[in-house]
């Protein structure tokens, strides 16, 4: 069965709002979408999908949905954030556990993915069960192995705290406090994780040149890698399988205990050959993302890489395993035979080490502002 749960909710809580906007369409004429791109674009990147919408309080929707970020209080037990599982010197992902932990340390299904480059996505969560960033919010808020709100329970923890009085009334002037807000403005504050300031990226603006073991790591990556984690972003949109199916365990977001192989996309679809397919995960910063996988079955790159050597994967191809109106992306496979010998595997480690943005990692803009000297 087709998993439709989130659409009621989605429905229901964002009624009459006006969200971020999308580059495909509604965004009214050619200048003023223009200026939408300015503060996202980058050269030689493809076109954010999202976009920051024109209005002088950008800035102070951000400051707001920073603080909702690392706001525990907005959660079950009050120990529970964003940004719990989300850190942002290891690029926004979740090291501690393989599967990530939530509210009174309930185990969730799979771990919390890296987050950044969010403006250049579509599909969110491993399984793409969110289609919109600004949506994406509500998943964690009202699972049960996560922050454990109800999405009522969250607006009000939000209304009772005086803080967000002020917050509000800046980001939003002359308008309610309301929960359609609150997530445009943690939507705000996510589309700022961007990364593109590691030695690639120097390299791509010819302002280094690669070692040589770092430039055969790179003809290897591009040889075996790159069909499914495409230049420059490392990665592409669609679902793929990478030959591992594994055990769901745990409960899910309601709280109703699951068992058997996780199937991924075809959770979200229905679809059959969308079984465990699941959204192909970008490779910046990979050197501090582990663990690995949906599941955080590998601690090291160099574990990953040892396990793809010897596997034949079947890959859909672009746009392949979106799932939308029947299309599972059928007619567009290539097969790769992955071989790499020890010295092989370590030039390729080598080159993934080159994804690691620094400036990114380290920057005091994403941390808790309780943390920032300059918040």
């Amino acid at each position: 069965m087709r998993r439709t749960g989130w659409i009621g909710i989605v429905c229901v809580a964002l009624s009459g709002c006006v969200i971020l906007g999308y580059a495909g369409g509604g965004l009214g004429d050619a200048k003023s979408v223009e200026r939408r791109y300015e503060r996202l674009s980058r050269e030689g990147w493809p076109k954010p999908i999202l976009v920051f919408s024109n209005g002088v309080n950008v800035d102070a929707e951000i400051a707001l949905g920073r603080v909702l970020f690392y706001d525990e209080s907005l959660s079950a037990d009050g120990k529970v954030s964003c940004g719990s599982c989300h850190t942002s010197y290891t690029a926004f992902a979740h090291v501690d556990h393989k599967l990530s932990h939530g509210v009174f340390d309930r185990e969730g299904r799979r771990n919390a993915p890296a987050l950044m480059n969010l403006a250049w996505q579509s599909g969110f969560m491993w399984d793409g069960a969110i289609q919109h960033l600004e949506l994406q919010s509500m998943a964690p808020i009202a699972a049960h192995t996560e922050m454990g709100m109800s999405l009522q329970d969250y607006l009000n923890g939000i209304k009772q705290n005086p803080r967000y009085q002020s917050l509000f009334a800046l980001a939003y002037p002359n308008q309610p406090i309301s929960l359609p807000l609150a997530l445009k403005a943690i939507a705000r504050f996510e589309l700022t994780f961007v990364s593109d300031q590691s030695r690639y990226d120097s390299m791509r603006r010819q302002q280094i040149s690669f070692t040589q073991q770092e430039n055969r790591g790179y003809a290897l990556f591009q040889k075996f890698c790159a069909a499914c984690h495409t230049e420059p972003l490392f990665t592409r949109p669609g679902y793929e399988y990478n030959g591992w199916a594994d055990g769901l365990k745990g409960m899910d977001s309601a709280g109703v205990v699951v068992s058997g192989l996780d199937r991924g996309r075809a959770l979200v679809t229905g679809l059959v050959n969308d079984a465990y397919h699941m959204k192909i995960p970008t490779l910046r910063n990979v050197e501090v993302s582990f663990p690995y996988m949906h599941n955080g079955g590998f601690q090291s790159l160099y574990q990953v890489v040892k396990n793809y050597s010897g596997k034949r994967l079947v890959v859909r191809g672009d746009g392949g395993g979106s799932g939308i109106s029947g299309d599972s992306g059928e007619g567009q496979r290539k097969v790769i035979d992955i071989s790499l010998d020890a010295n092989e595997r370590v030039d390729l480690v080598a080159f993934l080490m080159t994804l690691t943005d620094r400036k990114f990692l380290y920057s005091m803009d994403f941390v808790d502002p309780r943390q920032s000297p300059r918040k």
